[in-house]
């Protein structure tokens, strides 16, 4: 029995295995209604919609969308012919849709029927299209946005123009108005044609269509001639207008009707384009407010709408909420729909497979089984399952699907309509057919497909196959078919497929089965022989264990890889990255003493590559590779010994062949990646991210096999191997490196207690309970190892020990101590008083910080290299007194303590309280200089300073000692001088000090001889240097002086007073003379008992000089003052006017003459001296100046008044 004849239905037979949205005639629709198989899944797909659209029937729903996912071929599309031919209650052959489900048992459940038949109980418009096919072009950047597209299938539905949305727009509006036909026969009879051949070519029927609409009464011959020139522009309509224009047509309907669009492809329609995404996701949300839903819209796609990803940023959530009902059919329904369609055997060919199954059971498992982890490649379950799919393989229901989606993804045609050429059922289809006069035990190899497959293909990829065909080394006799390339045609279909990423011989071997009684082993021999012809001629690609299809781009992309062979510093690079990132990923070698406390870091190098090198680590371990110097087993040994002083561990591979090739290979292609030169071409692009994937998988393989070397890898240290053996290279490596650590750290075990950051701190808090010498809290022996090393360092007194210099001798070899232990041994020998520590110059007590602070002081790195260390030295006996003595005398205070250190704090603190106290007193001299005592004050600051400034103890107790001579000086004078100022002297001395000026001040004045002695008696006392006790005699020495200077004030006072009344006196005689007098009386009392009142209180007698010339000028200011306002105050008579006789015109009025000016001056304005005369030659010379003085004063016309008193 042959293939054929194993089929219930004949192979031949007429069989659409592709459904197009737009073929719709009865033939067509009632064969797809005969030949649909609803399987299992299906099923629940028609229960799960028709549910959800019933919410829509005589209620309101939002949830309108639907979206039905699957891999290309699925059958997606001819599901959703089946809904519109359901929904609308299609009549076929005289027979509703549903009947055609029912007869065959298509659906059975009645819920489901039930809901079908209320979905065809209302009146609907569906509208079924492929949305590529009513865009007015395919190329993706003119492309409709997806409102045009329903806009355009929804006016062709209600029969209006399909190409021109505006005359679609005036089709509708004649249509309301009951006018379109009768417009429609008015443009074919004018145009001698069909309505949709003159709207097709109205650029020619312009003239009709004018003619038409300006008999009809529509527009004006102008409008209608601009309407026509308009009609093909550009147009657009926004979503919720749309939905608006659905909502009138649904309400003009009435009756519960309802609008369907079943849109086709929408997936790949929109493909990355994040408006298209938006403008859908707006469409439907628009459709749902306006029409209740009334509205559904059914679209397709490859994608599963929760796989679709956020592109250029833009969030797609929403369109998932949106799409509500999501419906996806997957490879075992299209495997259902195959072996119902087409593989449905005979009752004597089903029973024929079976008893042929269970004799090849075993061989078939052998021969189909896959190697790795593949997943859903099935195989035959058992007799029944052989029976049913035969002479198919299970596993290629499924690999087909994914070699579908691949194909369309990764190929150029995969965006064009080839794609709606090809199904999973045409495959399965045309396969079937070019097999079916083969015998009983073939089998149909994965390269069988193929040929369906060929013409989803890209032409870079169908040369390279037919080039293969033709290539004289892989098809020597040119036959029709050659394994080789029959091979390479199964590693192209597979290429893109993530799923199956083992393409080895074995399982390449297992898609070229082709006979139920193959051998598996010669098969397997002749596709590695296959293979690796194929690798020779450059036209696949061998990844590991893994063969990958070329094609020429790609194969020119590996020619220019070829020949960029990496330098050998990079691949140690790389290797030095995968060796301690991948095999030894410890940054430091933890050491296990004390819980693993200490870790040492150390440098790597790989031949002579320097991965990392730091001038802090002591140890290297050096990985030497074939490509580096040939070293053998004896001199890596005396390398290693480290007598030269180098600390190096040695790790030699063995063996890396197939590790140098993978890695270079890997570096080659991540040069040529890195170059850009391919990046930047179009059809490069995808060879480079496929590039960048082997990059990843060659990485992996030069992984394993580094581990592999590693594992064998033998080690040497300190002169010793440590051969490879069953531990992994980790361990074996930390055991190297746990013997170079014994040796070179080999003081690291003085430390015998971990300490930490807090256990400082506690030192500081316990600090009054320590004991000299230590308390038995460990770390004994490496406190006597600091505590050696300061005292070397300050007997040679030319090294100063910083806490940072600790830190670098004892965290090096032979110590290797933590940070933290050196800050805890100088902080507890610090403590304990064995230490005296400076800082910024200022020696250290343990009672100036408290824990926390001292704790933060050791640990902080920005403290450590201020921080200065040295054994303390201990203050004398006599040295301590003299602060004793210090406190008593000239603080009048004892002391607390006899430390060293605490002596020295107290007595600096009330140096500093001094030190404030002198600079104040200091300070009152800039103000009053003659105060007595300021050298005292100097000599004071000098000492205090002096005292002050040392910030050891050491220097202080020196300076101290120094400063003994200062110091008995100072305190002899310091007593006068602090009794002077804190006994009331001062104000004695002060109040003498103002007489003394007050006496300076009017010293010109001053012909008394008993006033000048008082004042000088006062002078000598205030110039003496010490005038301590003599200042109880300036008190009687200035009230003697005052008494008799104020005699002789109100002596000199009394003519003033007379002065000063007569001129206010003349005011008021002038105020006597006006008519203004109350006007200025009062301001000139006020202003004369002014003038009084400071004569009366002058204490100066000099004052008395400036009141008389005072008072004078304010009589002549007054005097003029008062003139001027009588003069501008003077009544007016008016003058009276002649009249001559006849009544002629008033003769002229002569102009008064102008009215003079009075200005009154002084004499002594004129004349400011007093003048002597002894003669009349004199008399004349001082008559002739007081003249001229007097005429300049007559210069400006002014009637001059001259006051002589």
């Amino acid at each position: 029995m042959n293939i054929g004849q194993m089929f219930a239905k004949s192979i031949n037979r007429e069989i659409k295995p592709v459904v197009k949205p737009g073929q719709v005639d009865d033939a067509t629709v009632k064969l797809e209604l005969q030949e649909y198989v609803v399987t299992q899944e299906l099923q629940k797909h028609f229960a799960a919609f028709f549910s959800n659209y019933r919410r829509g029937i005589g209620a309101d729903t939002d949830r309108i969308g639907v979206w039905i996912s699957g891999f290309f071929g699925s059958g997606k599309s001819h599901f959703l012919k089946m809904l519109s031919y359901l929904i609308s209650d299609k009549e076929v052959a005289g027979k509703p849709a549903l009947e055609y489900f029912i007869e065959d048992d298509k659906i059975t459940d009645p819920k489901v029927l039930a809901d079908i038949r209320a979905a065809e109980s209302v009146s609907t418009d569906v509208i079924l299209f492929d949305i590529a096919s009513k865009s007015r072009t395919s190329s993706a950047a003119a492309r409709d946005v997806i409102t045009m597209v329903f806009l355009r299938a929804f006016n062709e539905k209600l029969g209006y123009s399909y190409q021109y949305p505006r005359m679609a727009d005036l089709e509708r509006k004649l249509d309301a108005d009951g006018k379109l036909q009768k417009f429609r026969d008015r443009v074919e009879e004018l145009e001698g044609s069909s309505w949709d051949d003159a709207v097709a070519g109205i650029d020619l029927a312009q003239d009709s269509f004018v003619q038409a609409l300006v008999e009809q009464g529509v527009m004006s011959e102008e409008s209608a001639r601009s309407w026509c020139d308009r009609v093909g522009e550009e147009y657009s309509i926004s979503t919720e207008d749309f939905a608006k224009l659905v909502r009138k047509h649904i309400e003009s309907k009435g009756n519960d009707h309802h609008v369907v669009f079943c849109v086709d492809e929408v997936g790949q329609y929109i493909g990355d384009d994040s408006n298209m995404m938006l403008d859908l996701q707006t469409l439907e949300h628009d459709l749902a407010v306006q029409c209740h839903g009334k509205a559904w819209i059914l679209v397709t796609a490859q994608e599963a709408i929760d796989k679709i990803q956020a592109v250029n940023n833009v969030d797609f959530s929403k369109i998932q909420g949106r799409f509500d009902t999501r419906l996806s059919l997957s490879s075992s329904d299209v495997a259902e729909v195959v072996k119902k369609r087409i593989l449905k055997k005979n009752a004597e060919a089903q029973a024929e497979l079976k008893t042929f199954y269970p004799r090849k059971a075993d061989a078939l498992d052998t021969l189909l089984k896959f190697s790795g982890d593949m997943p859903e490649m099935k195989l035959y379950e058992n007799a029944s399952d052989f029976a049913e799919v035969y002479p198919f393989v299970p596993y290629q229901f499924n690999l087909l699907g994914k070699v579908l989606d691949a194909v369309r993804l990764f190929s150029s045609p995969g965006k064009n309509s080839s794609y709606g050429e090809r199904s999973m059922l045409s495959m399965y289809l045309s396969t079937a057919k070019s097999l079916q006069n083969q015998e009983e035990g073939i089998l149909v190899p994965f390269n069988a497909f193929y040929q369906g497959l060929s013409a989803l293909v890209d032409h870079e990829t169908a040369i390279a196959i037919t080039n293969a065909q033709r290539n004289n080394s892989l098809n020597p006799d040119h036959a029709e078919t050659c394994f080789e390339v029959e091979v390479l045609k199964v590693l192209f279909m597979i290429k893109n497929v993530r799923e199956f990423d083992k393409p080895t011989v074995q399982n390449i071997a297992t898609l070229m089965a082709s006979r139920t009684d193959e051998d598996r082993y010669q098969l397997e021999n002749r596709v590695e022989t296959a293979l690796k012809k194929l690798v020779q001629e450059q036209l696949v690609q061998n990844l590991g264990d893994n063969y990958v299809f070329l094609t020429n781009e790609e194969q020119e992309v590996n020619r220019e890889i070829a020949q960029r062979r990496p330098e050998d510093s990079e691949m140690n690079r790389e290797l030095a990255t995968l060796i301690f990132d991948e095999n030894y990923r410890a940054d430091k070698y933890r050491y296990p003493y004390l819980n693993g406390r200490y870790s040492f870091g150390f440098n790597r190098k790989i031949d002579g590559y320097d991965a990392l090198s730091r001038p802090d680590n002591s140890i290297t371990v050096k990985i030497i590779t074939s490509r580096g110097d040939d070293a053998d087993e004896s001199r890596l040994k005396m390398l290693s010994s480290g007598e030269s002083g180098d600390h190096t561990i040695f790790v030699q591979l063995h063996d890396d062949t197939r590790l140098n090739t993978e890695l270079r290979t890997m570096l080659q292609i991540q040069n040529y990646l890195r170059s850009g030169t391919a990046g930047r071409i179009t059809k490069y692009r995808a060879i480079c991210e496929a590039k960048q994937e082997e990059v990843e998988e060659r990485r992996q393989n030069v992984k394993v096999f580094l581990k592999q070397a590693l594992s064998e890898a033998d080690i040497y240290v300190y002169g010793s191997k440590l051969s490879g053996g069953s531990r992994d290279f980790e361990t074996r490596l930390n055991d190297a490196l746990k013997q170079q650590v014994e040796r070179l750290f080999n003081h690291l075990t003085d430390i015998d207690k971990s300490v930490s950051e807090q256990d400082i701190g506690k030192l500081f808090a316990d600090a009054g309970q320590m004991r000299l010498g230590g308390d038995g809290t460990g770390n004994s022996r490496a406190l006597d190892d600091v505590r050696t090393r300061i005292e070397r360092n300050s007997l040679s007194r030319t090294v100063t020990t910083s806490l940072k210099t600790l830190l670098g001798i004892f965290t090096k070899e032979p110590y290797g101590f933590l940070p933290v232990d050196v800050e805890w041994l100088v902080a507890r020998l610090f403590a304990d008083g064995i230490l005296t520590l400076t800082m910024n110059h200022e020696q250290l007590s343990l009672s100036s910080r408290n824990a926390q602070e001292f704790q933060r002081l050791f640990t902080r790195v920005e403290s450590q290299e201020r921080l200065l260390c040295d054994i303390r030295k201990h203050a004398s006996d006599k040295q301590k007194r003299l602060v004793r003595d210090m406190m008593r005398d000239l603080f009048q205070k004892g002391v607390s303590s006899d430390d060293d250190e605490e002596l020295m704090r107290e007595l600096q603190k009330e140096c500093r309280t001094m030190l404030d106290s002198l600079r104040q007193q200091q300070a009152v001299y800039h103000s009053e200089p003659y105060l007595p005592g300021k050298s005292t004050v100097d000599a004071g600051l000098a000492l205090m300073n002096t005292l002050i400034a040392p910030t050891t103890t050491d220097a202080f107790y020196t300076a101290l000692e120094n400063a003994q001579g200062d110091y008995s000086d100072f305190k002899e004078t310091y007593e006068y001088l602090r009794d002077f100022f804190e006994g009331g002297q001062v104000k004695t001395f002060c109040e003498a000090h103002d007489a003394v000026e007050l006496y300076k001040r009017n010293q010109s004045q001053i012909t008394d001889e008993a006033v000048k002695n008082a004042a000088d008696a006062m002078c000598k006392i205030m110039e003496m240097a010490e005038p301590y006790e003599k200042i109880r005699n300036l008190s009687a020495l200035r009230t003697d002086f005052l008494e008799k200077y104020n005699a002789l004030l109100e002596q000199k006072a009394a003519p003033v007073r007379v002065y000063v009344e007569g001129c206010y006196n003349r005011i008021f005689q002038q105020l006597n003379t006006v008519r203004c007098k109350d006007h200025f009386w009062s301001a000139v009392t006020t202003e004369r008992d002014g003038a009084l009142h400071k004569v009366d209180t002058a204490k100066d007698l000099n004052e008395f000089v400036l009141l008389r010339f005072n008072a004078n000028q304010a009589k002549i200011d007054w005097i003029n003052t008062i003139d001027k306002y009588e003069a501008a105050h003077q009544p007016v008579a008016p003058a009276p006017v002649a009249r001559p006789a006849g009544g002629s015109a008033p003769a002229k009025v002569a102009t008064p003459a102008p009215v003079r000016r009075r200005v009154t001056v002084s004499i002594q304005d004129v004349t400011p001296a007093s003048w002597q005369i002894n003669n009349s030659a004199e008399l004349d010379a001082y008559i002739e100046k007081l003249r001229y003085a007097l005429k300049q004063k007559l210069d400006n016309g002014d009637t001059l008044n001259v006051d002589i008193w």
